[in-house]
């Protein structure tokens, strides 16, 4: 089983191609919302969990303070704190620049919410352990401030 996290209803066939089922969330409001994982800011290890119910992506203090992250204040008053994301893929991963919400109530590092599970659509493996390789469909849209790069081989 494949898990898409997308806000958009897939329609395209090809988009399970290798996996035995496809487990859509068409909404903010589907079943599953947490998922942990590891990804990098620099060269530093960082706990993720995946939120389809989050509308934005969010940081810790701890994690901001530690990193040495800078911040700034939005519209709203929110303090924001802005930094490179690298995400392991099989194969490669994503970078993404991400302004994070600086949120006090966390329980890892960053939630990544469907700002960017809805820019990136990322593919979960079965276990649920790793991203998949993103189609080449999905890489070629990608938004701006997120890319996805193969690992380079030696």
């Amino acid at each position: 089983m494949c898990f898409p996290f997308s806000s958009v209803p897939r329609t395209d066939r090809n988009f399970a191609s290798g996996c035995a089922r496809v487990l859509l969330f068409p909404s903010p409001t589907a079943s599953m919302t947490t998922v942990p994982l590891s990804a990098l800011i620099g060269q530093s290890p960082v706990t993720i969990l995946l939120d389809n119910s989050s509308d934005g992506s969010r940081i810790s203090p701890v994690l901001v303070q530690k990193l040495d992250i800078p911040c700034s204040f939005g519209k709203s008053g929110a303090q924001l704190a802005t930094a490179n994301l690298h995400v392991p893929t099989d194969d490669g991963g994503y970078d993404s620049r991400l302004s994070f919400l600086v949120s006090y109530d966390l329980t890892s590092d960053i939630v990544l919410g469907n700002d960017w599970l809805t820019a990136c659509e990322p593919i979960l493996a079965d276990d649920r352990s790793r991203f998949l390789r993103p189609l080449p469909s999905i890489v070629d849209h990608l938004p701006p401030c997120h890319s996805w790069h193969p690992t380079t081989r030696s």
